[in-house]
């Protein structure tokens, strides 16, 4: 229930009186634990706390880094950390809510043979806090020396009710190979590799395989030492599961909230991250295959659950919840012939599979394939059960899951723009339809390239086709890929592109124009770059000369307002695009922005 580190060499004597202290620490109990809430990223709700013990000012011990080395290095970690999980469980033990204890515990006290059987006592001992709502942690940074205990120790324990974390992932030398054998429920990112991931592309990849490993293990992920909002808005990006640190809510008494403003501000940053991924047909969500689902709670009776299930027929077995909290699923045939051991009085908790693959409602049906094609193949009638917001809201059958990915093969080439891998015109017409419905106040941007006919003329269609997906590239650094990007970005043919912005884009579309202008020398020979223009024949054969191929940009503020239907956007920006025609490159503009309002007059006027 605290750090470790490796100390230089002591005295006996030194030794010594350290015992004498550590035992002093444990005769008084002269210890206080403090409670960091851990948060879902999804639903911003508080779904565990990690107990952090701290030595009493009474105590020779500055700090809990300190308490817990000197205990190691006398071998009174297991005395220690009992009073400690004690102290922790006491304060548990009247919780209203379904949430999670997170307690450390040294690698070498967790692979001890009798580890098990003490946090079962302990359990009784205190009363009113269920194994599953235990989550015990070990630290990465030292457990390779125990590896084989700890991996006896972590599935007897899960075979228990409990859940297993491992500490500190990242900092180690061997966490993978640590990860494979524990197989924990919980991986927690070490705070070197969050702090300031926003600015390191290494640190962001780094995790994002961490993340898709953990999906493929059906393993929680927590993030430690969040201190930052742009270290939150990257991590959420990134699919990480749930957050810890002092942005989200320092350590105090246990049931505390969030910081003040906190809640609003995931939720407001998943909005945003989520609106740009919805826009790619590609992406099609997992919720597509879901079915409803039968749930009930830990608490209630086998015999009551039996009785229920028996009038739902379509029915494949129940998902177990601890007041909203997914526990596990029980099966239809493990309802009918009981283990031997059990009573059809016994609580329908004690027979759940806690192993069941738990995944959210905006996991994408890709994401659910890979998650069912990791399982064990016993395990392949296990349902993936769906997560909203903290809330169960269905479950997918391997079954739904392959019909489903096969309609959306189907339908998918129609979607997607083939060169670019963009949403096609009838996207984005569906698309800006339902935001159209909405009232969204977006602003909404047109993006093309000047004479780009010609320069498929001039220099052939595979090098039109390139300059088009190096476009795309710039688009999506510019305008995609940032903060407050763009909510939408489709492809609607040829060389024109259509994209939504809930804020003004216009400063970043003019970094846009200019970024484009410096790929120039990627597209022209050093004679047209020389001249500043390039010559092609005119469909008549008469040789003309065009300026260097340059973007041009309509922008409509707040147009979905003003109009009934997509046509209407269409029609305004090519009308737009023809009035700066012009023979004279000096009079063409590169942004045009309807500040007169031509749509808002033309739907008032109708």
């Amino acid at each position: 229930m605290g750090p470790f580190h490796e100390e230089p060499e002591v005295t006996a004597a030194e030794l010594a009186s350290l015992r004498e202290a550590i035992n002093d620490v444990v005769a008084r109990e002269a210890v206080s634990v403090l409670f960091q809430p851990i948060v879902d990223l999804s639903s911003a709700e508080i779904t565990g706390y990690e107990a952090l013990t701290r030595p009493d000012e009474t105590t020779i011990f500055s700090g809990a880094a300190e308490l817990f080395d000197a205990a190691e290095r006398c071998g009174l970690c297991a005395t220690l950390e009992h009073v400690a999980r004690r102290r922790a469980l006491e304060q548990m033990r009247d919780a209203t809510d379904a949430v999670q204890l997170f307690m450390n515990n040294s690698p070498a006290v967790f692979s001890e043979e009798s580890f098990v059987e003490t946090i079962v006592r302990e359990l009784e001992d205190v009363g009113g806090v269920p194994s599953h709502r235990l989550v015990l942690e070990i630290t990465e940074r030292s457990a390779h020396g125990h590896i084989q205990g700890l991996t006896r120790r972590s599935l007897a324990l899960r075979e228990r009710g409990f859940s297993v974390a491992l500490d500190d992932v990242g900092a180690g030398i061997s966490g993978l190979n640590q990860i494979m054998s524990l197989r924990p429920n919980w991986i927690k990112l070490d705070i070197e590799l969050i702090s300031d991931i926003d600015l390191d592309p290494l640190k962001q990849n780094l995790i994002r395989s961490f993340v898709h490993f953990a999906k493929l293990g059906n393993m929680g992920v927590v993030a430690e030492g969040i201190e930052r909002e742009d270290e939150l808005r990257v991590l959420i990006d990134l699919g990480v599961s749930h957050g810890q640190g002092f942005y989200l809510g320092r350590p105090g008494v246990f049931g505390a909230g969030l910081r003040a403003g906190t809640h609003a501000r995931i939720l407001e940053l998943r909005e945003r991250i989520e609106a740009r991924r919805l826009h790619d047909p590609g992406l099609v969500r997992v919720t597509a295959a879901a079915t409803p689902v039968a749930t009930c709670d830990y608490d209630d009776p086998i015999s009551l659950v039996r009785e229920r299930l028996s009038t739902l027929v379509h029915q494949s077995g129940v998902v177990v919840l601890d007041r909203k909290r997914f526990v596990g699923w029980v099966s239809r045939p493990r309802l009918a012939d009981l283990p031997m051991g059990r009573s059809p009085r016994d609580a329908i908790g004690t027979l759940a599979f806690s192993e069941s693959p738990l995944i959210g409602a905006d996991w994408t049906l890709a994401e659910a394939m890979e998650i069912a094609a990791a399982r064990p193949e016993d395990q392949h009638q296990i349902p993936l059960v769906v997560q909203k917001d903290g809330n169960v809201v269905g479950m997918v059958s391997l079954r739904n899951l392959l019909t489903a990915a096969a309609e959306t093969h189907r339908r998918t080439a129609s979607h997607i723009a083939p060169l670019t891998g963009l949403p096609s015109r009838v996207q984005a017409d569906r698309w800006l339809t339902s935001r159209i419905k909405a009232g969204d106040p977006s602003h909404i941007a047109f993006v093309d390239l000047r004479d780009f006919d010609a320069y498929n003329v001039a220099y052939g269609f595979e090098k039109g086709d390139a300059m088009l997906i190096s476009l795309v590239g710039v688009i999506k650094a510019t305008l995609v890929d940032v903060e407050n990007g763009a909510a939408f970005f489709g492809h609607l043919g040829e060389d024109r592109f259509v994209l939504a912005f809930a804020e003004d884009p216009e400063p970043r579309l003019r970094q846009l124009v200019e970024d484009f202008g410096a790929l120039h020398a990627e597209f022209f020979s050093s004679v047209d770059l020389a001249a500043s223009a390039f010559r092609c024949d005119d469909a008549l054969g008469q040789s003309r000369t065009y300026p260097l191929t340059t973007l041009r940009v309509v922008l409509l503020p707040h147009a979905l307002q003003c109009v009934v239907d997509p046509r209407e956007l269409y029609q305004v920006a090519r009308r737009l695009r023809l009035r700066t025609r012009s023979d004279d490159p000096t009079t063409v503009r590169d942004i045009i922005v309807d500040h007169r309002g031509t749509l808002r007059r033309r739907r008032e006027s109708a």
